[in-house]
């Protein structure tokens, strides 16, 4: 190093000091007297301070600088775990985003499919009626009525859940650390589905297995 032989004394783990969208670079350390100019490429310097005495230790070497470094230049500070923690704002910002959007949407498809289910079961009523008055049962009339909703639940997952990959995993590509996706955030995102699915159209369909026959069969 600058024409200087130097002695490894030791080899570290990778350790990120950036974002998780960039790669590790190579960085070796050295001693500040190795190389003279050194110390004029300094920049900043890290300090290991205790927690419970931050505010006495800040104290300090505000003051040691302020009379051995420099008194004219201003004396700034950060925290190693805050400065981390900004470089994942933007990713912290794309969730809550994202989350607020999710919730916006189950509620508006939760509204939708109620409506839905309502207009579908009032315009089947004499059928429900025809089929109670012939002896249906509750159940019998439960899973006719919600057969074909667990159909186009399936369906609708299917259709999304291949486009839902392949962006997630292009998302994923701009980091150079990342996960691989796994199947149970799909399962159980169709576990919730089929369930407030169910939720919804059994309890339409519930309250007009309890309607009076009469009123739609009497024009009969």
């Amino acid at each position: 190093m600058g024409w200087k032989n130097v002695v490894i004394v030791g080899i570290v783990k990778d350790f990120n000091l950036g974002n998780p969208s960039e790669a590790i670079p190579p960085m070796s350390f050295f001693h500040l007297k190795t190389i003279p100019w050194f110390i004029g490429t300094l920049n900043n310097i890290y300090v290991e301070a205790n927690a419970e005495t931050m505010g006495q230790t800040l104290a300090d070497i505000e003051q040691f600088w302020i009379k051995k470094v420099d008194s004219e230049y201003p004396f700034k500070y950060d925290f190693v775990d805050k400065e981390y923690k900004r470089s994942y704002s933007s990713f912290v910002k794309q969730k809550n985003l994202f989350s607020f959007l999710n919730i916006i949407v189950i509620i508006i498809a939760l509204f939708g499919l109620f409506a839905l289910a309502t207009y579908s079961i009032q315009s089947r009523m004499k059928e429900i009626a025809i089929r109670k008055t012939l002896g249906a049962e509750t159940n019998t009339l439960l899973k006719t009525l919600s057969k074909q909703y667990i159909v186009f639940c399936v369906v609708g997952f299917l259709i999304a859940l291949f486009p839902t990959y392949y962006l997630l995993n292009k998302w994923l590509e701009d980091f150079a650390f990342r996960i691989e996706i796994s199947l149970i955030p799909f399962v159980i995102g169709f576990i919730v589905l089929l369930a407030l699915t169910l939720l919804i159209v059994l309890s339409r369909a519930y309250l007009a297995t309890k309607v009076n026959v009469l009123k739609y069969l009497k024009y009969e």
